[in-house]
């Protein structure tokens, strides 16, 4: 974590780690219809949700977390902003960039909505109203 030089392999490796299981998850599933509205609406949210993922959530962490602990090293003033493991303001500033990642949530639950288990298509599930569950036997 602390070694500067290691930061973009590690940017590399967290790709990877995000986009392979999610590879993975949407190959389990298919379309809840085969209609054209479906495919685009599918196409808009696994484009926001990867914007959300790579532009927020990466850039988060990897380029507005090193400047803003830069900037508030170079520029505040010390009393008040020492960012010590255990003061307020880093413990804030953490936790508001975590809290702000779950923000990906959402695209990926309509992501979710819009596919059914690739099992439940191969046993006769088709055309299920968007949103609702469907049980699959086992």
């Amino acid at each position: 974590w602390q070694i500067t030089w290691l930061g973009p392999i590690l940017f590399a490796v967290e790709v990877l780690m995000a986009y392979l299981p999610y590879k993975m998850w949407l190959r389990s599933k298919v379309p809840i219809t085969s209609d054209e509205n479906t495919a685009r609406e599918l196409e808009k949210w696994k484009g926001i949700f990867w914007k959300i993922s790579l532009t927020h959530n990466m850039a988060s962490w990897y380029i507005a977390s090193p400047v803003m602990q830069w900037a508030f090293y170079r520029f505040a003033p010390q009393p008040e902003f020492a960012f010590g493991a255990d003061n307020l303001w880093s413990n804030a500033i953490i936790a508001a960039t975590v809290w702000s990642w779950t923000l990906a949530l959402y695209p990926l639950r309509r992501i979710e909505v819009l596919l059914v288990p690739a099992a439940g298509a191969a046993q006769g599930v088709k055309d299920v109203e968007a949103g609702a569950y469907v049980k699959i036997a086992a």
